[in-house]
């Protein structure tokens, strides 16, 4: 299980201007879900797996989870063979099928966003 999650956009921001972030984004996007996704920080792989050049993104709430996954791959130039993990509130994957707005609607912050953190592993030596 990982640790608690700490996010640098949390310690950016204050929770006061996160909120209005997200509220501003869900009234101008509908059907949208407001994401921050960061590199998990506290494991041994993080320092050889790339960080995203932006945090906060907006997905489609009916993208799938594996979905998300492949965009996250993309965005992050990953080979076949490293097998990438995002874990939401409490450390939680998810199933492959669940739609975002689904993990949204389950896992979001007070602050009104989804929270992402992504680390890898090199599944084939």
């Amino acid at each position: 299980m990982l640790k608690e999650f700490e996010f640098e956009f949390k310690k950016k921001h204050s929770e006061t201007k996160r909120l209005a972030q997200s509220k501003k984004l869900l009234s101008k996007n509908d059907g949208k879900v407001p994401v921050i996704i960061e590199k998990y920080k506290n494991d041994s792989t993080s320092h050889n797996l790339p960080t995203l050049s932006q945090s906060k993104f907006l997905f489609p709430g009916d993208f799938t989870y594996l979905d998300f996954l492949q965009i996250i791959r993309c965005k992050l130039s990953l080979s076949e063979k490293d097998s990438i993990f995002c874990f939401f509130k409490n450390g939680r994957l998810c199933q492959g099928t669940k739609t975002l707005k689904d993990i949204y609607n389950e896992d979001k912050d007070s602050d009104g966003f989804l929270y992402c953190s992504y680390t890898f592993e090199n599944t084939q030596g």
